[in-house]
């Protein structure tokens, strides 16, 4: 990242307004607690059933605008991903490449930057995790897997939906940018990775 500072252009910050917000304590407290619930569902320590009926009561009852403002169409993305995910591993032809990829750390770790470039870094894990237990290979190649292409990564197609919102006359030109300096940072760093450890 220090390399790319020195090289990037020296342009001053454009200015955007500021809303002023308002904290609402209650409505922060009711969401901390629906966060706790969802991590100890996430943990298998509560149902997740009732997690998601009480945070869809609780949300209805004190926050209904919040239901309007989901971007809906993201988080189908996201299901999607993880549908795909569970289509994959019971395809044969798939299992069984995968198998024949996964067999050591090196082959293991390339498969995971592959296939986070096809399906997301997340995903890529929970895939390769079914058929790998070399957890270390899958870590390195899903965090670095994260560069390249846009759909390598969720919080890359999370930040792209920001820039076509709020400044849609430069998203094509940041796409551009953002994939030349992914793909660069990705070969880099995979290289960088199988060199040192």
């Amino acid at each position: 990242m220090t390399v790319l500072i020195f090289f990037s252009e020296n342009k001053p910050f454009q200015e955007t307004p500021i809303k002023d917000v308002k904290i609402n304590k209650i409505h922060l407290l009711m969401i901390a607690g629906l966060f706790v619930l969802v991590l100890l569902a996430q943990f298998s320590l509560f149902s997740i059933w009732i997690d998601t009926l009480i945070t869809l009561v609780v949300v209805e009852m004190f926050l209904p605008k919040s239901i309007a403002d989901v971007d809906y169409s993201l988080l189908l993305s996201f299901v999607f991903f993880f549908l795909i995910v569970g289509m994959l591993s019971h395809i044969d032809l798939v299992v069984s490449l995968i198998h024949q990829f996964t067999q050591d750390g090196i082959h293991t770790y390339l498969t995971s930057i592959i296939t986070s470039q096809f399906i997301s870094n997340v995903p890529s894990a929970v895939l390769l995790s079914k058929f790998s237990t070399d957890f270390t290979s899958i870590y390195y190649g899903v965090s670095i897997g994260c560069l390249g292409i846009l759909v390598a990564s969720l919080a890359n197609l999370l930040a792209y939906k920001q820039v076509s919102l709020n400044a849609l006359h430069a998203s094509g030109k940041f796409l551009k940018k953002f994939t030349f300096i992914n793909i660069i940072l990705l070969l880099v760093l995979s290289l960088l990775k199988i060199i040192l450890i």
